[in-house]
């Protein structure tokens, strides 16, 4: 049977529930509900608020009740992981200082990396949780996917590129000949493929606001929203789109 996973990243939620970004989380939540069935899990990939509150991921928690058991976070390098861990600790593990997640579904092994190393904005791993992830990979008997916030790769945009997890490179030993067959990620606030160690790199646009494929400059170039559907096969197959609302 197909695992239906739905992405949503970088939601860059404030303090003010009546700002852009809540109506866009709002509006997608609803188009997920008219038009993508129901998804067998929600994930989120980081930058879940714009600024560091308590009452932000609360909120969040709340607007996501829909989603209880169908639901996993990850921080990304806006968000408090003391405060995540606070709302949305019973989906987390924690690995060292790291906030991560595994979970077995239908014939998949699914993997969430906390990137996070604040207070710097570039992603790294760190040596505890990328021996946690390799052991995971090495013992799984089915195939991975792995969502993290920040992309192993470049997107050909230098202020975003420069952010690059420091230590990827014993992330790509780990993922090189193993069984995952996509990493998921967010950051870079717009879609775009590659490779790493051999497995496809799939980043996703935000559902607050996009930023323009190799823009010389930071700034907002949308702020349509937009998430990732992937489903899955028991097979190993893996299929995704984007979904972009007007």
């Amino acid at each position: 049977m197909t695992l239906r996973i739905v992405q949503l990243t970088d939601l860059h939620l404030p303090p003010d529930a009546a700002a852009p970004a809540w109506a866009n989380l709002r509006r997608v939540l609803e188009h997920l509900g008219r038009h993508e069935a129901t998804p067998d899990l929600l994930v989120l990939t980081g930058d879940l608020v714009a600024r560091r509150r308590a009452a932000s991921y609360a909120r969040l928690r709340e607007a996501l009740g829909a989603y209880q058991g169908r639901l996993r976070v990850l921080p990304g390098n806006h968000d408090s992981r003391r405060m995540l861990l606070a709302e949305f600790g019973d989906l987390l593990e924690r690995v060292g200082p790291a906030a991560a997640f595994e979970l077995d579904c239908r014939g998949w092994r699914l993997l969430g990396l906390d990137s996070v190393r604040r207070p710097f904005v570039h992603g790294a791993f760190g040596r505890v949780q990328l021996a946690w992830f390799a052991a995971r990979v090495r013992e799984a008997g089915a195939p991975v996917l792995v969502f993290v916030h920040h992309p192993p790769i470049r997107v050909g945009t230098w202020w975003l590129d420069k952010d690059l997890p420091r230590d990827r490179r014993r992330l790509e030993s780990a993922v090189r000949g193993s069984r995952v067959r996509a990493i998921v990620c967010g950051h870079v606030h717009q879609p775009h493929e590659g490779a790493f160690g051999g497995v496809p790199v799939l980043t996703s646009p935000s559902t607050a606001y996009q930023f323009a494929p190799r823009a010389w400059l930071p700034g907002k170039a949308s702020w349509r929203p937009a998430y990732r559907v992937l489903e899955l096969e028991p097979d190993g197959a893996l299929r995704s789109r984007v979904v972009a609302l007007a």
